[in-house]
């Protein structure tokens, strides 16, 4: 009997057997490797989230396997995006640029319009990568995370007007959800920084304030430390300033952030001595000698 005839005969007895030991009814049939990759991409993003970005990076290149293995181009895409996502917060950006072009390329080929401004935005937002995104307002269609990109390269772009009504969009469309809080938090630091340009330190700090009521609600330590430093360089009165540089002073020490903590002390520093406070200015400033001798 030769291969062929095996395989038939195994066939139909997996068939006839089928009938009394399973009913094909009685659950809808699904892609296993979809299920795989949908669990992978949910505790990468968790990862994520929590600042674990090489257990995200590994469990996104398990998730692009799984969904390479589906034939599913619109999956594959969004699981290049993802892997991009994590090389780029481990600061590895030529991995993240390969994968946010790679991400493009597949999504345009699957009809995917939203993965595929997602992707090209992310790119652009690489370092030295500017210049590949040309600051307009997008269609009112994209989701919010679409949006928030758009609107941080046209303030890098210094085309503010488009940055506005980018961020605009952002908090109208994002949600209650955590991640829909955190984008409402984002736009708002945003606001601010577009504010404070325009000198207007109050309403920059009534968008910080709201950015910061957000984060404390959804729990975001380090983007709390980053509103709460640039809440200290607006002008204010001495003692909220020194009072909101060592809160975000603490949250950065604890997250072992040494770029945050070396930032709130040469504040620290400048703030003491223009009060006059010349012992307070010393104590900063050794801090900030040590901290930047362990940093070489």
């Amino acid at each position: 009997m030769n291969h062929l005839s095996v395989w038939l005969v195994v066939a139909a007895i997996l068939t006839a057997c089928g009938g009394g030991a399973y009913n094909a009814t009685d659950e809808a049939v699904r892609n296993p490797y979809v299920k795989s990759a949908k669990t992978l991409t949910d505790a990468g993003v968790s990862a994520m989230q929590r600042e674990r970005w090489d257990y995200a990076r590994n469990v996104f290149e398990r998730a692009l396997k799984a969904a390479q293995l589906t034939d599913d181009p619109r999956l594959v895409a969004k699981e290049w995006y993802n892997l991009g996502t994590a090389h780029a917060a481990l600061g590895w950006y030529q991995k993240a640029l390969h994968d946010f072009s790679k991400a493009q390329t597949v999504a345009k080929r699957a009809n995917d319009p939203v993965t595929a401004i997602r992707a090209r935005l992310a790119r652009a937002l690489l370092p030295g990568q500017i210049n590949d995104w040309k600051p307009d307002v997008l269609a009112a269609k994209y989701p919010a995370d679409v949006h928030l990109a758009a609107a941080r390269l046209a303030q890098k772009q210094t085309r503010q007007d488009v940055a506005k009504q980018e961020y605009s969009l952002v908090l109208k469309k994002s949600g209650n959800s955590r991640l829909g809080l955190l984008y409402q938090a984002q736009a708002h630091l945003g606001m601010a920084m577009l504010a404070r340009e325009e000198q207007d330190m109050e309403r920059a700090k009534q968008e910080v304030e709201a950015a910061l009521g957000l984060l404390r609600q959804v729990g975001s330590p380090r983007l709390i430390a980053h509103a709460l430093l640039f809440y200290g360089k607006l002008e204010l009165v001495t003692n909220d300033r020194r009072g909101l540089l060592q809160r975000a002073l603490v949250i950065y020490q604890t997250l072992e952030d040494t770029r945050g903590q070396r930032d709130c002390l040469t504040t620290l520093v400048e703030i003491e001595n223009h009060a006059g406070n010349v012992e307070a200015a010393r104590v900063y400033q050794r801090r900030l000698k040590s901290l930047q001798g362990s940093m070489n």
